[in-house]
């Protein structure tokens, strides 16, 4: 309490609602190093965490916790790397971002599947051959 009270950093995070995204938030100086750091909070009151798995656990439980930890400690989230199904096409794509075979971050409420085999599995009407993202 008393690092706030005299405006020193406490390295705590916290959930900053003024800022877009699901992520949470460093108590640190902005003009470090650190991507994390967003400054202190304004409001005095609010909780603070000791890492931000806890902060996005308590704070943002409906958003993807991989990717709030990951953008939380200013790291870009890259996907899981499993297979979900891109009902636009009807082909399974990888939780990636780039080229093919990713089609991009696979939304939370997405099924995923561990490979592309399990994910083609379930588009049983679709040749083996062509169910991937090209």
């Amino acid at each position: 309490c008393e690092a706030r009270s005299v405006g020193n950093y406490t390295n705590l995070y916290y959930m900053d609602y003024t800022t877009e995204g699901d992520k949470c938030t460093k108590d640190c100086d902005p003009a470090s190093a650190d991507p994390a750091c967003g400054g202190s909070p304004g409001d005095l009151s609010v909780k603070l965490f000791a890492d931000a798995t806890s902060c996005c656990s308590e704070k943002l439980g409906w958003a993807d916790q991989a990717q709030c930890v990951a953008e939380s400690n200013g790291v870009a989230y890259n996907g899981t790397e499993s297979y979900y199904i891109d009902w636009s096409v009807t082909k399974c794509a990888k939780d990636c971002e780039g080229a093919a075979p990713c089609g991009g971050l696979a939304d939370k409420w997405m099924t995923t599947y561990a490979s592309a085999a399990d994910c083609c599995a379930v588009l049983k009407w679709v040749d083996p051959n062509e169910c991937l993202i090209a």
